[in-house]
């Protein structure tokens, strides 16, 4: 995975917003996502868009800082720092 993929990758998830759900995921990822986080695990892009969709509702700022990535063929593990601001 080269730097331009993961700077578009980084700048997708940083435009995220409840507004933008949608359109943001399927830009960023196919149908067949396997997404797992500290709290769940999630396989298909119709799943993480209700999970995120849900996630957005009460967030008011969120952004993302990649810490570390590993590449091999078509397989992606990216890990990142998440600093978000909840309305609760």
């Amino acid at each position: 995975m080269d730097n331009t993929i993961i700077t578009k990758f980084v700048d997708n998830m940083n435009s995220l917003s409840s507004s933008n759900v949608n359109e943001v995921l399927m830009q960023t990822y196919t149908h067949d996502i396997e997404f797992i986080d500290p709290v769940k695990g999630i396989h298909g892009l119709d799943d993480l868009t209700r999970y995120f969709l849900s996630l957005y509702k009460s967030v008011e700022h969120c952004h993302f800082t990649i810490t570390h990535y590993i590449s091999h063929g078509e397989q992606h593990s990216i890990e990142w720092e998440m600093k978000l601001k909840h309305k609760r």
